[in-house]
């Protein structure tokens, strides 16, 4: 499984869509499906992803 399949199956898990996910990282929406495609995550990019899921 991908990091971007492990955060989608996250927002799925917690019932938080990729815009909401987006909002409370800090990012557009936009910007985080752009990094979603590629896979291309900086480790505090999925620190805030981890803190916005409760994970």
């Amino acid at each position: 499984m991908t990091i971007s399949e492990e955060i989608r199956m996250l927002c799925g898990r917690f019932s938080i869509s990729i815009a909401e996910l987006a909002r409370r990282t800090g990012q557009s929406p936009q910007n985080l499906s752009s990094k979603l495609k590629r896979g291309s995550f900086t480790v505090s990019e999925l620190e805030a992803i981890a803190k916005a899921t409760g994970t």
